[in-house]
């Protein structure tokens, strides 16, 4: 799901971090040696179904962070963070629900920047 993880996942590796690696589609729960999560970019629009259908690392995940586990997010690793994303379709598909807002999918670019 994640396109910029050479950059993003070396450097932290050069800082000191131990990657420890999980799937949103097919794990059932975060790693239990993980002492922070990282989400990065990625497509989850095109894996919105099956984010959605794994209800139990979904749920693990808010866990988590509700207990204080710090987490960066970044493009479609917030939008899987967020409460849902509504694909080009119309279709929409609960996601981790930890930050509020839906990710909505037009079918014409919008704009890229940022929001306050």
């Amino acid at each position: 799901m994640e396109f910029n993880k050479d950059i993003n996942l070396d450097l932290l590796e050069m800082l000191g971090a131990e990657l420890v690696y999980f799937s949103p589609l097919s794990d059932s729960q975060l790693p239990d040696e993980i002492n922070g999560l990282y989400l990065g970019g990625g497509y989850p629009e095109v894996f919105a179904k099956q984010l959605e259908e794994n209800t139990d690392i979904r749920v693990n995940i808010k866990s988590k962070l509700e207990s204080g586990l710090p987490a960066y997010a970044e493009c479609g690793g917030l939008m899987y963070m967020s409460e849902a994303i509504i694909n080009s379709a119309g279709e929409k598909f609960n996601m981790v629900g930890i930050i509020p807002g839906v990710s909505i999918m037009t079918k014409t670019l919008q704009r890229f920047g940022y929001v306050k």
